[in-house]
């Protein structure tokens, strides 16, 4: 654990040194708040300095850029992913067969973030023509965690449940959430919010062709 830890240490400041976020290890220890002596010995691998709070301090720090599961357990790259995580899935008028819930960042490609959409969490593709002709089969919607005690109809969502996530018109019905396509010949149906797993505003379209 030790050893892994001296790693984890050295890995972390040697790319926030590559970065140009800090230049030398006095540095480091300003930034978490550590002397200089006790930065020191941490280095050299003291087993008193050299700890998991540290990992977790170096990870608070700089948690645009390290990687906190990487600090704290040793998972993935030291490198937090940039840009926007891309659900590797599609949402159409039927399930995808797999809930948001179950996706892990690391099953996701990272997009560059739009910005003229503002703030949003993920992008998803869409599948199937249930959206047409507001959405398109291949456009990717740029998504924002919503709730689903503040439901706008005038809006798209991204509904994901036990059966898998779908792209729709939303109504709030009290226990229930109305789905609605835009294509006529799809019918509504109905939700319990209990069983609305996650919800997400669509805030953005990119369109690929």
């Amino acid at each position: 654990m030790g050893d892994d830890l001296l790693d984890r240490l050295y890995n972390a400041y040697n790319y926030l040194l590559d970065c140009g976020i800090v230049h030398k290890r006095q540095d480091l220890a300003d930034a978490i708040d550590l002397q200089k002596a006790n930065m020191s010995r941490a280095f050299k691998g003291d087993s008193h300095y050299c700890t998991i709070g540290i990992m977790k301090r170096i990870a608070d720090a700089f948690p645009d850029v390290i990687n906190r599961e990487y600090m704290e357990h040793g998972i993935g790259e030291v490198a937090k992913k940039q840009g926007v995580p891309h659900i590797p899935y599609e949402v159409s008028a039927g399930g995808v067969g797999i809930s948001l819930g179950a996706v892990s960042l690391n099953d996701c490609e990272m997009l560059a973030r739009v910005s003229s959409f503002g703030s949003y969490d993920f992008t998803i593709e869409v599948q199937g023509d249930s959206m047409e002709p507001e959405l398109h089969k291949g456009d990717v919607l740029a998504c924002q965690w919503a709730s689903a005690e503040n439901i706008r109809s005038d809006k798209y969502y991204v509904i994901d449940t036990a059966e898998g996530a779908v792209v729709k018109r939303l109504a709030d019905e009290g226990a229930q959430i109305v789905c609605s396509s835009i294509n006529k010949k799809y019918n509504d149906f109905s939700v319990a919010k209990n069983d609305a797993l996650h919800l997400a505003l669509v805030v953005g379209v990119i369109r690929k062709y």
